[in-house]
């Protein structure tokens, strides 16, 4: 399985070297390098997606997930409050936020 988000990393980079604007492809390339275990890399792909866009609750729910992963679960916590402040229909972050308290 591992291999498996390897390749999709190497895929991620690929595809943002020829559209570097698209906030998405940072964010699927931060949930691959998660998967993996490379934390710091995903938060600064998640970073860069920020930067591209800045206040996108779908960042930072996928920056509260590898927050939760870290064993970060009072920054995740928050950063799922602001997701949901900011989209309040975003039902991943509703979720999430039962589970993380």
């Amino acid at each position: 399985m591992q291999g498996k988000y390897e390749q999709a990393v190497l895929a991620y980079d690929w595809a943002i070297y020829f559209h570097a604007e698209n906030a998405q492809m940072l964010e699927n390339k931060s949930a691959a390098l998660g998967s993996l275990g490379r934390f710091e890399e995903s938060l600064k792909a998640l970073d860069a997606a920020e930067k591209l866009e800045p206040r996108r609750a779908k960042t930072l729910v996928n920056r509260a997930i590898t927050h939760y992963k870290m064993g970060l679960k009072a920054i995740a916590h928050h950063e799922l409050l602001e997701a949901a402040r900011l989209d309040p229909l975003d039902q991943q972050a509703k979720d999430l936020l039962k589970v993380i308290r």
